[in-house]
């Protein structure tokens, strides 16, 4: 219809008409046409008495959450063409991943349901917390609402439960069963078991023994952190392991099933005697899609080696190639958007002051200009600073005692400097926040010259350098060092980069000074444009919070997704081990929570996509995908040999964290060579050393890959030669 209406109505001078006036034509066969699809296709009147009848209150809304589609649901999502709103990427799994049993055959629901024994085997190692120290015991003990005692026996738990008990986290309870719970766990079992009593007797704090649990609310709970560390069980084994009746469980069990968080059926031949089966829904779709994708070997985990070849794509790092030496590229005519995707991929995480601009930006962008930086910062776009936290260092004497004097140093070139999108700077905030307050550490005690520029600030916001001057009396030189001081403890900020090369650049080599026949630096602290401080330093958090949450440091619910999809962006696959490359983040079990809801929510697909990595992976769906790309390729005979050059402190850089070689330390001078994807060899104190067997006759020109640096000449005066 629209088509015959464009070429029998929409043409010569009324369809001008329609283009420059934006207006409906008067005409009998457009009338007709809205009136037919709004009364006749639609109901145009009965959905504005809905909406009205809903607005004033008549009509009362209420959510159900169950286990399939509605008929009028299913009539919606049966539609052809898709009738719902959502990405044409989402419509066929979304539409697939439904499954309406009930309305099956039973016989039919019988061969649909059986699901393979090495599928749900793969998922209960997955799903059960992985426990490698005391920390991760603790947080095992928590997210199972409790742990038997043959499974202590069988993962051999006995050390590790034994300093928590000690330590006050952790005690056996004894009621039906002995069971091993947290301290944090204590209160909700008590109600359950009333008469239970501990070993040892824990002091729990005032907001724990104020907690109350009704009994069936409180089962629930339980039972709902031991579905999520199990696959497919019976009533039956989940009764005998907390000591309950099987009638008491069941009912906890229906109330998950009427929530839509628990799945019963028979799933497991091997349970198949024992009767109804219970699976947590998450688990049970996992299971599921591992029993029944025909591309099973495709899914197949690629080798570390796949992995970190598509994290140097990911990062767009220019792979090298012998014997032809490194060439300067000319800068691209994108050159600004580069820098823009590097920004946002590298969002949150430090590296030394020198080393952003020195390696980390050159090996992402051919022929970096720092003046690229200074817009993005100058926009306000980007923020950059210390946000870790700093160490109070005290002066020796000569005889090796403390003197008791705490050293007031200004910003060195390994001071951890974070670059923070202003779009995402209320996250990293609140992460920073949250390490202060569970990690309190003694600040370093300001200079009397650090601390007048820090009141000044403080009483006029950000402010010039020669307003800073004036109103402070300072000498220059007094005024430098000051601001040197507070940037190397995290209080202050500027404008521009340029604030930083200006202060790290040495006396000789700044505007004026007596370079010694050597290059001076094109940049003063004058250019650096305002001074402000820190919006999470300890002076102003509390006064001025820039999250909803900046109280406590806890991130909201969006802030969480929001992180998440940082980590994706950054990682590929975000897994427990690649969190410790980050400067600050939540703990895994808090990630946890909020990537399950993601993958059931279809935006994540969660299983084991890098081999050699333990626990459980998170990735998007276009990334597996070309993850996967990766591993095809890993032996194609028409793929050149790709060498990559990383300084130690490069994000990028994973080794010691998930390649199997000894760690580096992230120093200034330290450097790592990739051969197509794995560790060839290190730059260490000078020192070359090579970690595999390499021809004599190639070693020089590796280690000059290795040791290739470019960066822009201007840069020369205040990052040297490190």
């Amino acid at each position: 219809m629209a088509v015959i209406l464009r070429q029998e109505v929409f043409g010569g001078t009324l369809f001008e008409n329609i283009q420059g006036k934006r207006e409906v034509p008067e005409h009998p066969l457009v009338q007709q046409t809205i009136n037919d699809c709004l009364t006749e296709a639609m109901d145009i009147e009965g959905l504005k008495e809905l909406i009205s009848a809903i607005e004033n209150g008549t009509l009362t809304l209420v959510a159900r959450d169950l286990r399939e589609p509605s008929p009028f649901a299913q009539e919606i999502i049966n539609a052809r063409p898709y009738a719902f709103l959502d990405d044409a990427p989402f419509e066929e799994r979304r539409t697939n991943a439904i499954r309406n049993r009930s309305w099956l055959d039973p016989a039919e629901t019988q061969s649909y349901s059986a699901l393979d024994e090495s599928a749900i085997a793969q998922v209960r190692e997955e799903a059960w917390p992985l426990v490698r120290s005391v920390d991760e015991m603790h947080d095992a003990l928590f997210s199972l609402g409790f742990v038997t005692l043959p499974e202590v026996q069988r993962y051999g738990y006995e050390s590790w439960l034994q300093s928590l008990a000690q330590q006050g986290r952790a005690c056996l309870l004894h009621a039906s069963n002995t069971l091993w719970v947290a301290a944090e766990r204590v209160p909700c079992l008590q109600s359950i078991f009333p008469e239970a009593s501990c070993e040892p007797t824990l002091h729990l704090p005032e907001v724990l023994l104020n907690e109350q649990w009704e009994d069936d609310v409180a089962l629930r709970e339980i039972l709902r952190r031991r579905l999520e560390g199990l696959g497919p069980v019976t009533a039956a084994q989940l009764a005998e392991e907390i000591g309950l009746r099987v009638s008491a469980v069941e009912v906890a069990l229906i109330g998950l099933e009427t929530e839509g968080f628990v799945f019963r059926g028979q799933f497991s031949t091997a349970l198949e005697a024992a009767g109804v089966q219970w699976c947590e829904r998450r688990l049970l779709q996992r299971i599921h899609r591992y029993t029944i994708e025909s591309h099973r070997q495709s899914i197949k985990p690629v080798s570390l080696q796949s992995y970190m070849r598509f994290l140097f794509d990911l990062h767009e790092i220019t792979p090298q190639r012998i014997p032809t030496r490194p060439v300067l590229v000319p800068a691209a005519a994108d050159g600004q958007s580069l820098l823009q995707r590097t920004l946002n991929r590298l969002d949150g995480l430090a590296a030394p002051a020198t080393q952003w601009e020195a390696d980390v930006y050159p090996a992402r962008i051919s022929a970096y200009d720092p003046s690229w930086l200074d817009v993005m910062c100058i926009s306000g776009r980007l923020v950059w600073g210390r946000y870790s936290l700093p160490s109070v260092r005290t002066v020796t004497q000569s005889d090796g005692s403390d003197s008791g004097k705490t050293r007031k140093a200004g910003p060195v070139k390994s001071t951890p400097i974070t670059m923070l999108m202003r779009s995402n700077l209320d996250i990293w905030e609140s992460l920073a926040l949250t390490q202060r307050l569970d990690n309190p550490r003694e600040m370093p005690a300001l200079s009397t010259v650090a601390a007048k520029i820090e009141d000044d600030l403080l009483r006029h916001g950000a402010s010039f350098f020669d307003q800073i001057s004036r109103r402070t009396a300072l000498l220059r030189s007094q005024l430098e060092q000051g601001l040197a001081e507070l940037v190397s403890v995290g209080r202050i900020t500027s404008d521009s980069f340029t604030g930083l090369r200006a202060l790290l650049t040495p006396d000789a080599r700044k505007p004026g000074g007596h370079a010694n026949g050597r290059r001076r630096a094109t940049f003063g602290v004058e250019d650096a444009g305002r001074w402000s401080l820190l919006s999470d330093s300890p002076d102003t958090s509390a006064s001025a919070p820039s999250a909803p949450n900046a109280g406590d440091g806890a991130l909201s619910t969006e802030q969480m997704e929001r992180l998440i999809m940082i980590y994706l962006q950054r990682w590929g696959v975000l897994f427990k081990r690649v969190l410790e490359r980050e400067s600050f983040a939540p703990s895994w079990r808090e990630l946890l929570y909020t990537l399950r809801r993601m993958e059931l929510q279809g935006i994540l697909r969660g299983g084991r996509f890098i081999a050699g990595v333990s626990g459980e992976q998170f990735a998007l769906p276009e990334t597996v995908t070309s993850l996967r790309q990766f591993g095809k390729n890993q032996d194609a005979a028409e793929r050149s040999t790709e060498y990559v050059s990383l300084a130690a402190a490069d994000p990028v850089n994973l080794l010691g964290i998930v390649l199997p070689d000894a760690r580096l330390p992230k120093t200034s001078r330290n450097r790592v060579l990739y051969k197509d994807g794995m560790p060839l060899a290190v730059l260490e104190g000078g020192k070359v050393s090579f970690l595999r067997e390499v021809d004599p006759q190639e070693q020089w020109q590796l280690q000059q890959v290795l040791m290739h640096r470019e960066f822009p000449a201007r840069l020369r005066a205040y990052i040297g030669t490190s």
